[in-house]
């Protein structure tokens, strides 16, 4: 299959961020954007989000001060409650997960079809061009590496600290 070569197995979501489109944006009315401060806008983000999970955070207060004896107890202890759920409500639910499964295998034909179309006219375009300029043609296959540009985070190479005690495993979490 040319698509699976090509792409490989990426997201299908990520892959149709990075392929340009067929539509040119030469015929589209482009908006006006008002410049901003990226810093500002980041830091109005970053407040908003620790506001977030603060709200969350004492909304789950009152259930871990509740303490329940139950909930102390290991699972396999803890009572379950049967699962009374009548034929017609297990029928109902059987049909809900099999139109859902035939809802997204719809989506991914269609995300596939759109990919293989992509693909080509990606091809198309590279033979034309070809056609006209092998010098072009070159210069377009060539990898460029900064069109994504690759952020790691954490350390890579630390070496160990010399006063550092690994905690013991087992007295921390009780296992046995």
């Amino acid at each position: 299959m040319l698509f699976g070569r090509i792409f490989g197995s990426s997201s299908v979501r990520q892959l149709r961020d990075i392929i340009p489109c067929r539509k040119s944006g030469a015929n589209l009315a482009k908006k006006k954007r008002k410049p901003t401060d990226s810093r500002k806008e980041a830091a109005k983000e970053a407040q908003r989000i620790l506001q977030m999970r603060l709200a969350q955070i004492e909304a789950s207060k009152p259930q871990m001060e509740e303490n329940d004896p139950e909930l102390l107890k290991p699972e396999r202890q803890r009572p379950r409650s049967s699962d009374d759920r009548s034929e017609e409500e297990t029928t109902r639910r059987f049909l809900l997960v099999k139109d859902w499964s035939r809802y997204q295998m719809e989506k991914h034909k269609e995300d596939m079809a759109y990919f293989r179309s992509v693909a080509k006219c990606r091809l198309k375009a590279l033979k034309e061009l070809r056609r006209l300029s092998e010098e072009l043609y070159e210069k377009a296959m060539t990898l460029d590496k900064n069109i994504l540009p690759l952020e790691r985070v954490g350390p890579s190479e630390t070496p160990p600290l010399a006063q550092y005690v690994a905690p013991d495993a087992e007295e921390d979490f009780n296992l046995k």
